[in-house]
């Protein structure tokens, strides 16, 4: 059968309704269609870019670091992921002592190797008697051994260590599966150790990982950030057009000036700007809706306000601030449509601060719209309506039925609201109303 290769045009029409990821892959494993592939609109549902990862949605490509010949990762222990040395150690490991939070082995320790590989010696005792219990009858004076050993299981369900029995064969098995599974782990993280002491610099690499499956191979050269940036320059460098419903960024490594997303909805977590600051340099163009998810109100972030893409966004959403008196302050520089915080600060609603709030607010004079809803966590509809109540009491405010208008320059009022969204969630809304219609 004869075949014929596609016209450039032809071949741009393909592309043109495959998967992003499908494209990827065949940009990458074809190169003679990477100028075709390049021109052609790549439109992406979700796109979450992180320090170690990549996600195109839902589908993830993880970088890590492995040992030539070996599939266990060296840099990946308890989730946390860093650059290593010459010898695999990761570089979280300061003078060769294991922090407790990112340690298997259950202690501090002193970082001296023989007490590691005691300790990992210990775990398989453990082991061996819980094989030995599960093939015989647990005797009388063995009982507090073998209730030692399931108590100190790791991630064991508490209702097998504290209400087990002794001829409870499943929680033995269950037990028996975590031990394996926890000393293989402690076995990974001790080879960087023995590799010191050896003097043995083993051959390390760069992996691609897609759905548990290994896409790509580089030499590892000690900046695990440069892989994660060149993977993200090869998906989408020198592209047309790309347009994202939803981007997440979660990464602080620098991305490459020459990309442009044309993002609708954007997500950042962030204590600092320079979460925020990389990713405005590859937004291309005016936000619908952006979320940060933070804790708190930086300072930066306040000073620095009119340098950054926040207030491009139509609606913008904060997950919580925790200071009174720095809602004002942020939210009057404000110009989105809608700003929704997620969570006010303990006790704002409350307090004569919201009263105080409302009247500035209306000093601003906002155009018809302009809304702003807090998250308010009650059980209680009482407390809504005390809330509302002391609003009610603002010079010229008219109360309605679960809401209150404050006036504002004629003919606008402020209308304060409250609306329930679950058993235990509700919100307040304030939405600048004409006041022919400010009591629908």
């Amino acid at each position: 059968m004869n075949s014929k290769p596609l016209s450039y045009d032809s071949l741009k029409t393909v592309l043109r309704y495959l998967q992003p990821n499908t494209r990827i892959l065949l940009s990458s494993r074809i190169p003679s269609i990477r100028f075709a592939e390049r021109a052609v609109p790549m439109k992406i549902k979700n796109l979450c870019i992180a320090t170690h990862y990549i996600e195109i949605n839902r589908t993830r490509y993880h970088i890590g670091i492995y040992r030539s010949g070996d599939d266990r990762r060296v840099n990946g222990v308890n989730g946390h992921t860093c650059d290593v040395d010459e010898f695999g150690i990761p570089g979280y490991i300061k003078d060769g002592i294991l922090p407790v939070e990112k340690n298997l082995f259950g202690e501090r320790g002193d970082g001296d190797l023989e007490h590691l590989e005691r300790r990992l010696e210990k775990e398989k005792l453990r082991l061996s008697k819980l094989l030995e219990f599960q093939s015989r009858e647990i005797c009388m004076d063995e009982w507090n051994t073998f209730y030692s050993i399931m108590g100190n299981c790791p991630n064991l369900p508490q209702h097998y260590k504290y209400g087990i029995k002794k001829d409870n064969k499943e929680a033995i098995q269950e037990a028996i599966k975590l031990y394996d599974w926890n000393i293989k782990l402690m076995e990974n993280d001790l080879v960087p150790f023995q590799n010191r002491r050896d003097n043995f610099r083993p051959k390390l690499e760069i992996r691609v990982i897609k759905n548990w499956s290994v896409v790509e191979r580089v030499n590892y050269t000690g900046d695990l950030h440069k892989a994660i940036k060149a993977l993200f320059e090869f998906m989408f460098s020198k592209k047309l057009s790309i347009q994202v419903d939803s981007f997440r960024s979660f990464s602080k490594c620098p991305m490459s000036l020459d990309i442009k997303l044309r993002v609708r909805n954007l997500m950042l977590a962030f204590d600092h700007l320079t979460n925020l600051e990389l990713v405005k340099s590859i937004i291309d163009e005016k936000l619908e809706k952006m979320t940060i998810f933070t804790n708190y109100l930086t300072e930066d972030l306040i000073l620095n306000f009119d340098e950054n893409i926040i207030k491009t966004s139509k609606h913008l959403k904060i997950s919580k601030l925790n200071k009174n008196d720095k809602i004002f302050p942020f939210i009057r520089r404000l110009g989105n449509e809608t700003i929704e915080l997620g969570e006010a600060p303990k006790g704002f609603l409350e307090s004569k601060d919201f009263i105080i709030f409302i009247r500035k607010w209306v000093k601003l004079d906002k155009p018809i719209g302009t809304c702003l809803i807090i998250g308010y966590y009650a059980r209680e509809d009482d407390k809504c309506i005390k809330i509302l109540n002391r609003v009610s009491k603002i010079r010229g405010a008219i109360a309605g039925d679960k809401y209150v208008n404050v006036p504002m320059r004629s003919p606008t009022v402020l209308k304060v609201s409250n609306e329930r969204l679950s058993d235990r969630e509700t919100q307040f809304k304030m939405v600048v109303v004409d006041l022919d219609l400010s009591s629908i």
